[in-house]
Formats: structure tokens, C-alpha cells, sequence
């Protein structure tokens, strides 16, 4: 009179786990079927909003950068994409611009005084135009050193930004100091 419980063979397990699995991504709510996903490796991972804002802000850079190349008219623009390369960089994890780049500015800055009290205009434009071009060389040099802890696919276009607004700032200094030479005389 014992009552004997009975054996599940092997079979009856393996089809009770295949209805669990099933079943497990099923769920009852107030009598409705609702389907939950479950995260598959083979789908891709969303894209977070904050990489979308990234991107955006690297191509308003880009943007600014290009309209800050306008000589006096861009000053407003140039500074923003500055402005905002130097923002990407701290999000990103990348380290600053370098040093030798804010350099180039100051040795800008003495020599074009200089060759004002000396009455030498024309070499304030010819120096604007080689120090632009080292600042650029600089930037782009360590765009290729450097790499950022978070990915951003439009790095390229942070720098291309911030050499453009570095060219337009140079150029409209210079138009700037030669208007004053022209003044003086």
C-alpha cells in the first residue's frame, strides 16, 4: 500500500525544460500575454544618447570651426569650437591640446609687437600665416599620438574645427594688428 511516486525518465525532463524555456520569456498581466525580450548576445548594443550628443557636438565643432575661419567676422565662431573641442576632450577622456600650440599664440603675439615698433607690417600677416600652419601641424599631430577613452567615430572633425577657429583667430589678429599699423602711420 505504498504509494510510489513516479520516475520521470529522461525524456519527460528534457521537454519539461524545453516548455520552461518557452514559457520562461512569457508572462500573464491581468489576463493579457505580454513577450519580454531577453538580451541575445548576437543583438547589437543600443546606442546611448550621450555617443549621439557626442557626435553632434564634434560636428557643430566642425561647423563652428569652419565659420570661425572667416577672418573678424568668425572671432564669435572660432571661440565656440574651442570652446567646445575643449568640452569633447574632457568627455571623452582625452588629455588637452598642446601646450606648444598655445605657444605658438604668445611667440605670435611678441613678434607681431615687435615688428610693429620696428614699422614692419608685412611680416605680422607672413608670421600669422607660418604660425597658423604650425598650430595646425601641432594639432594634427597629437590627434595621431593621442587616443580618447571613449570612442567618438567624429574625432577627426573636433580637430579639423578647432585648427580652422585657431587659423581664423591668427588671421583676423593679424588683420587686426595691421589695421593698427595703418593707423599709426
Amino acid at each position: 500500500m505504498t504509494d510510489s511516486l513516479p520516475v520521470p525518465n529522461r525524456d519527460s525532463i528534457e521537454r519539461s525544460e524545453v516548455l520552461k524555456r518557452f514559457f520562461a520569456d512569457r508572462t500573464h498581466q491581468n489576463g493579457e500575454m505580454l513577450r519580454m525580450k531577453a538580451a541575445s548576445p548576437r543583438q547589437p548594443i543600443p546606442v546611448s544618447v550621450d555617443r549621439v550628443r557626442m557626435i553632434r557636438r564634434s560636428i557643430r565643432c566642425f561647423i563652428f570651426g569652419l565659420m570661425g575661419a572667416v577672418p573678424l567676422f568668425g572671432l564669435g565662431a572660432a571661440v565656440l569650437a574651442l570652446r567646445l573641442r575643449r568640452q569633447l576632450a574632457e568627455e571623452t577622456g582625452e588629455p588637452p591640446g598642446p601646450k606648444e600650440m598655445f605657444g605658438c599664440t604668445v611667440a605670435f603675439s611678441v613678434l607681431a609687437a615687435i615688428s610693429l615698433c620696428f614699422k614692419q607690417a608685412g611680416i605680422i600677416l607672413g608670421l600669422a600665416i607660418l604660425l597658423t600652419a604650425l598650430q595646425c601641424y601641432l594639432m594634427f599631430r597629437h590627434y595621431r599620438r593621442t587616443g580618447p577613452v571613449e570612442w567618438n567615430p567624429a574625432r577627426h572633425l573636433v580637430y579639423w574645427g578647432a585648427s580652422l577657429a585657431c587659423a581664423g583667430l591668427n588671421l583676423s589678429s593679424a588683420i587686426i594688428l595691421l589695421s593698427l599699423a595703418a593707423l599709426a602711420r
